[in-house]
């Protein structure tokens, strides 16, 4: 048998050198996780962390099973219907998700 995903609507932000050095333009999902100890799941931090330049990649805890993801530039964090976040590849984003149309 073959099966199709249900469609389903995600939240999700692009993590670039831009928006690392700037993050006002951040969701208040992804502050929200910043500002999570490292050990909790969903938690976001410097790669370098504690001698962060501010420059470097990040680095995060998702919410599923607590695995730690390097986040490259390009990739993307995803928020869920039930809050959790997880961590997506550039490609396998652009190949899975398609914006949703603005009504």
């Amino acid at each position: 048998m073959k099966y199709r995903a249900k469609p389903i609507v995600i939240d999700a932000f692009q993590i670039t050198k831009a928006s690392r050095v700037n993050n006002e333009n951040w969701p208040g999902w992804l502050h929200e996780a910043w500002n999570l100890p490292q050990a909790a799941p969903g938690s976001l931090w410097p790669r370098d962390y504690p001698t962060s330049n501010g420059m470097e990649p990040l680095r995060m805890r998702d919410s599923n099973g607590g695995a730690i993801h390097d986040l490259g530039w390009g990739d993307w964090i995803i928020k869920e219907g039930q809050g959790q976040l997880r961590y997506c590849e550039a490609a396998f984003f652009s190949a899975t998700y398609e914006a949703e149309p603005v009504v």
